[in-house]
């Protein structure tokens, strides 16, 4: 079941150097698969 994720685009994303992205932005041509991993340990 798709789930709408219209309030995430506005969500800003920081990249492993630093750079901050638009999640919004970066899945308006193509579908992106977000996953979170949490480290325990």
């Amino acid at each position: 079941m798709p789930f709408d994720v219209s309030a995430l685009a506005d969500q800003i994303l920081v990249d492993p150097e630093g750079n901050e992205h638009r999640l919004g932005d970066r899945w308006q041509e193509n579908p992106r698969v977000i996953l979170f991993l949490r480290h325990f340990g």
